[in-house]
C-alpha cells in the first residue's frame, strides 16, 4: 500500500544561507528518497516549506523522524496522511524548482493556522498546485 503525506513547516533559514541550505536539502533528499523508494515534491518559500511524500508508511514514518530532527525548520504540521491509489510524483525522488512567490502565498496561511476556516480547501489547492508543478 502506498501512502501520501503533506506537511508544512516554518523555515529557520536566513537570506544569507537559504540558497545553499535548500540546495543541500534537495541533494540529500533525492539520494535518501531513492533508497527509501519515496517520491514527492518540495516547495521552499521565505516563510517555510511544503512537501508531499509518497511511499510505504514505514518509509514515510522513517523519513519524518529525520525531518523532525532537522534544525533548518520548525513548527512541522502534517496536514494530510493516508493511502493513495497511485503515486502522483512517480518519476521524482524529489521534485524541486526553486522559490515561488505564488506558491508562497498558498503555503503561508497553512503555516499560520492549518485549522482555520477554509484551510481544508487551501490544503487541497496546494496539493493540486504541487501536482500541476509535477506536470500531472
Amino acid at each position: 500500500m502506498i501512502s501520501s503525506l503533506l506537511y508544512v513547516s516554518q523555515s529557520l533559514l536566513t537570506p544569507a544561507n537559504e540558497e545553499a541550505e535548500v540546495a543541500s536539502i534537495v541533494t540529500v533528499a533525492r539520494s535518501r528518497n531513492l533508497g527509501l523508494r519515496i517520491t514527492g515534491v518540495l516547495i521552499s518559500t521565505v516563510a517555510g516549506f511544503a512537501q508531499i511524500l509518497e511511499g510505504s508508511t514505514s518509509a514515510i514514518d522513517e523519513l519524518m523522524i529525520s525531518i523532525h530532527r532537522d534544525p533548518r525548520h520548525t513548527n512541522i504540521r502534517v496536514l494530510t496522511y493516508g493511502p493513495i491509489e497511485r503515486r502522483r510524483f512517480a518519476v521524482w525522488s524529489l521534485g524541486y524548482s526553486g522559490p515561488s512567490s505564488y506558491l508562497a502565498a498558498r503555503v503561508k496561511p497553512l503555516l499560520n493556522d492549518p485549522n482555520a476556516v477554509g484551510a481544508a480547501s487551501q490544503m487541497e489547492r496546494l496539493a493540486r498546485l504541487m501536482s500541476e508543478f509535477a506536470g500531472r
